[in-house]
């Protein structure tokens, strides 16, 4: 037996089989009620000291303490417009910091086409000042609704 997080998971099959097959530094954004995160490091799955390594969501995007994930989530009152601004930044802040090689993206919210993926990439790339930096690949996910459960499949490969 193994568990794990689903956005952990969710990056791990979506290296293995979809959008970020063959990259090594990617960050995996999982948008629906909540955003979830995960990271990977050398083509291994970024766990941190504790553990927690990942929780993009809980990334503090204005004060006094609003997070990423409850300015961008699925149950927030802004409008899909801002929604893709908040989640452009928080691409931009993630990338900003560890410069990976994509940011892949899924969940219900990508999925459900509730997230444009073309208007975050666009806030994504206005906030990333480095040339080398905007280099990032940041796509969907190619493995859908069933990614998170294909990568937990994939943890006692």
């Amino acid at each position: 037996v193994a568990v794990d997080n689903d956005s952990r998971m969710f990056l791990l099959a979506e290296m293995s089989w979809g959008a970020a097959l063959g990259a090594k530094d990617v960050v995996g954004l999982t948008i629906g009620t909540g955003i979830g995160g995960g990271l990977a490091i050398g083509g291994k799955i970024y766990y941190g000291t504790g553990g927690a390594a990942g929780e993009i969501g809980k990334m503090i995007i204005q004060s006094p303490a609003a997070t990423f994930e409850g300015l961008g989530s699925k149950g927030t009152l802004l409008s899909a417009e801002q929604r893709n601004e908040i989640i452009g930044i928080g691409v931009a802040n993630v990338v900003n910091v560890l410069n990976p090689a994509a940011v892949v993206m899924g969940g219900g919210g990508i999925s459900g086409k509730f997230v444009d993926i073309e208007a975050v990439k666009k806030n994504a790339l206005n906030n990333i000042p480095y040339a080398q930096t905007r280099k990032v690949k940041i796509v969907a996910g190619k493995l859908g609704y069933y990614a998170s459960a294909i990568g937990a499949g994939l943890l006692l490969k």
